[in-house]
């Protein structure tokens, strides 16, 4: 989450979909010392949760909102990186058992379905005035940065077909299409199929 009054935007973090290098861009140009993030499930706020806790400004319903989502198989893979590379918070089990047990809830790490950073994209981004997609997220940045009135802005993002996705909080992993077997291509499409309605994505 990032609010701006200057300029009266909202940027809704979808967890997972390249937010903190856009974080960053609006930190540097705004000069913003405080570089730190808040817990989780407020720096991931959903667009309804920060314009009620926001509820106090008059004027906080018309700011101009954004966010950005991703293929959900994409997104569940550098999920699952992320908690195992930087966070450590998963060990001992590869990313096809991973899946299995997150699909079948049992085993240790099925409860991290529940986890806001795997929680479904369209929970965050109800009413959200712009939607851009990662897989796109230098043109669809630039887009916002036009209709807000600002510089265009440099993303710190990884080189197209890197293996790492960004410089802050990055990751290492091969493309998702060499991560899935069938049974776990499908079990994302099951947990994530309004996902995928929604946003029109594809295994592909």
């Amino acid at each position: 989450m990032y609010i701006n009054h200057q300029y009266k935007f909202i940027f809704v973090h979808v967890p997972k979909t390249g937010g903190s290098a856009v974080h960053i861009a609006f930190k540097d140009f705004f000069n913003v010392i405080d570089r730190s993030n808040p817990p989780p499930d407020e720096h991931h706020a959903s667009l309804e949760k920060i314009i009620s806790d926001n509820s106090h400004m008059d004027d906080i319903c018309e700011y101009f909102s954004f966010a950005f989502v991703r293929n959900p198989w994409a997104r569940l893979l550098s999920g699952f990186c992320g908690f195992q590379q930087i966070r450590r918070k998963i060990t001992d089990i590869d990313f096809k058992s991973f899946v299995r047990n997150i699909h079948s809830g049992s085993g240790d790490y099925s409860n991290l379905i529940e986890d806001i950073h795997f929680k479904p994209q369209h929970l965050f981004v109800d009413s959200v005035d712009y939607i851009g997609r990662t897989e796109n997220l230098e043109g669809c940045f630039e887009e916002v940065t036009s209709r807000l009135g600002i510089p265009k802005l440099p993303l710190n993002t990884a080189k197209p077909g890197s293996f790492i996705e960004n410089i802050h909080r990055s990751t290492i992993h091969k493309p998702y299409r060499e991560m899935y077997d069938n049974y776990t291509r499908d079990a994302v499409a099951d947990m994530y199929k309004e996902d995928i309605k929604r946003f029109d994505y594809k295994y592909e």
